[in-house]
């Protein structure tokens, strides 16, 4: 019987996902949190939005003079300020996360052979049922998965079509899409209008509609997008991504109902859960998982240098299931996928 496998993957995993063939853009590594505002390459795609100059003025020092700064938790306190302006420019944080792990996605590597190496031994070399719970914006996963078994992630239901395998964006995605506006045709200014429906905005309480919602590949910046949805109404478009926020909510999971319904049937029914480059810090992802855990699944732990001990232990404060069976590996995902410890996790 073919065991069922959860792996849950985090900024971590695309962090690390260099691989052996073809020589990397390191300006364009996907970035940990607290990489976020720390990098020329990323204040010129920042600068392109005007809240982003506050932003990144504040965030780049506080990073850079506290290494322990809980990013998560000063982007929450931004999101909630009571001034009406830090609240405005606050909005420009998910439109250049958008546009920053869209370059990733496309200019770090040509092919993430990491991701690659993991979809190869999950679903080939030892066949599991595989649901992949990602915490990640960028598409370094679908671009891997699609190129072994040309399934096309183009609209919300592929995500969990295939019997095999799923992906579940519980943030949400690059090329995932909400509209703040809708009308019946083009306005005589759509850049305008689009401003005008940012400003408009509130995101503390943002859920657009289904219907109002879309899977698009858009290679330009996020800034002035208006699309045409599938019933041929015109709607001014926001990123359909959450900023890493330490106290998220249940508006925090970015993807459609049946997607986290399709993460809890996996949670209940999986024999193995693999846990790569997560922070720990995800208080709504940890009480997910401790509700609809059950059993005493096979863990695999995957984390990088000496911060692997604190974000496991964050897991297992929350999770205890977690820690019944568990082996922890900390030297990065890169060298994970080729050790021996992944080989006998996939052969367990």
């Amino acid at each position: 019987m073919t065991k069922r496998m959860v792996v849950l993957m985090g900024a971590g995993a695309s962090h690390d996902v260099a691989n052996y063939t073809f020589q990397p853009r390191p300006e364009f590594r996907p970035p940990l949190a607290t990489g976020l505002f720390q990098t020329e390459a990323f204040w010129n795609i920042a600068k392109t939005y005007v809240g982003m100059n506050t932003m990144w003025s504040l965030l780049a020092a506080e990073t850079t003079e506290n290494s322990a700064f809980a990013l998560e938790e000063r982007l929450s306190q931004l999101l909630n300020h009571h001034n009406v302006y830090m609240r405005r420019a606050f909005k420009a944080i998910p439109l250049y996360l958008r546009d920053l792990l869209s370059a990733c996605s496309l200019q770090y590597v040509p092919h993430p052979e990491t991701y690659a190496r993991l979809v190869v031994g999950l679903i080939a070399d030892h066949p599991h049922q595989v649901d992949f719970l990602t915490l990640n914006y960028d598409t370094l996963l679908e671009q891997a998965l699609s190129a072994f078994t040309q399934h096309a992630f183009n609209a919300f239901e592929h995500y969990i079509s295939s019997p095999e395998f799923s992906i579940v964006k519980l943030h949400g995605s690059i090329n995932w899409w909400g509209a703040m506006a809708i009308r019946g045709s083009q306005p005589p200014n759509p850049t305008g209008w689009w401003a005008a429906s940012l400003d408009a905005l509130d995101l503390r309480n943002w859920v657009p509609e289904p219907d109002d919602s879309a899977v698009m590949e858009v290679p330009g910046p996020a800034q002035y997008f208006v699309a045409t949805l599938r019933d041929e109404r015109v709607a001014a478009m926001y990123p359909l991504i959450t900023a890493p926020l330490i106290e998220k909510t249940a508006l925090s999971f970015r993807c459609p109902p049946p997607h986290v319904d399709r993460a809890r049937q996996a949670l209940e029914q999986c024999d193995k859960v693999l846990i790569i480059g997560c922070s720990g810090w995800d208080s709504h992802v940890l009480e997910l998982m401790n509700t609809t855990l059950t059993g005493r699944p096979l863990v695999s732990f995957v984390g990088a240098g000496t911060l692997t001990g604190d974000a496991w232990n964050r897991f297992i404060d929350s999770v205890p299931a977690l820690a019944l069976n568990a082996s922890i590996f900390d030297q990065g995902f890169k060298a994970y996928v080729s050790s021996s410890h992944f080989r006998a996790f996939l052969e367990a």
